[in-house]
């Protein structure tokens, strides 16, 4: 009998969970990111769908912050959804100082096409554009840049001082022209250049023998509405140091 009271308490309590879970206005198709982790299963960075069962022992320790900005900092031991945790953070400042941790080691990443490759540029001149908005791509680093679906792409140089004409292809195909006026930061990436998420295109520079390489990574539809912290975060998870840089200032993070 004992076991039966012992067993029936375990029911309920997965039962009350998962209603809990049901009704949070907010639970279905929220996602995640972790901000913060000592859990190597769990590194700082990782997407986490909202149904997401996470799995931290006694000494582990995970933040995540959510579509709508609320973070959480799970504490082991404990198993189960990110969305019940119960500890919330409210101080901004340590989430800023985590955002900042991330976005270091994000931009020393040196993993082939995993971050920004520095060719002669860094990213310190970035945030005097950075109220441009989405969809800005570097035509100066290599590697990783996030873009939002149904925007137009502008491509960004360092130097603006003179005209330039430059060349983009996907991979697989044949090189489509680019121009920058003169005096002009942007270019309009070309209609005959379609993006495909996760695809590999090159841009050959002029002064160039070797073409920058990069990969468009498309982020979902809604990520445009959701808080900045988790725009940020996401743009981290993903390695999309130049956009995450240009977030970071326009949104003061």
């Amino acid at each position: 009998m004992k076991m039966l009271k012992t067993g029936l308490r375990g029911f309920l309590g997965v039962a009350f969970g998962f209603i809990c879970l049901l009704f949070q206005p907010v639970a279905w198709g929220m996602q995640a990111v972790v901000l913060e982790s000592n859990v190597k299963a769990l590194p700082a960075g990782t997407l986490l769908q909202a149904d997401a069962v996470l799995s931290v022992a006694k000494s582990g320790v995970v933040t995540v912050v959510a579509e709508n900005g609320s973070m959480k900092t799970i504490r082991g031991p404990y198993r189960g959804a990110w969305l019940l945790a119960s500890e919330s953070i409210d101080g901004l400042a340590d989430v800023k100082a985590a955002l900042g941790r991330l976005l270091t080691a994000r931009s020393e990443d040196t993993s082939t096409l995993g971050t920004v490759r520095r060719l002669g540029s860094s990213t310190e001149w970035l945030p005097a554009h950075a109220k441009q908005g989405w969809n800005v791509v570097s035509a100066e680093h290599e590697g990783v840049q996030c873009i939002v679906p149904s925007q137009r792409v502008q491509l960004l140089r360092q130097n603006s001082q003179g005209a330039e004409l430059a060349a983009l292809r996907k991979a697989d195909s044949t090189y489509q022209p680019i121009h920058w006026s003169e005096n002009a930061a942007f270019a309009v990436w070309p209609d005959s250049v379609p993006i495909q998420s996760e695809d590999i295109y090159l841009l050959r520079r002029t002064g160039s023998s070797i073409p920058y390489r990069l990969q468009i990574i498309e982020l979902a539809p809604g990520f445009a509405q959701s808080a900045p912290v988790y725009q940020l975060a996401t743009l981290l998870a993903h390695r999309c140091v130049v956009q995450a840089t240009l977030l970071k200032h326009a949104e003061n993070l």
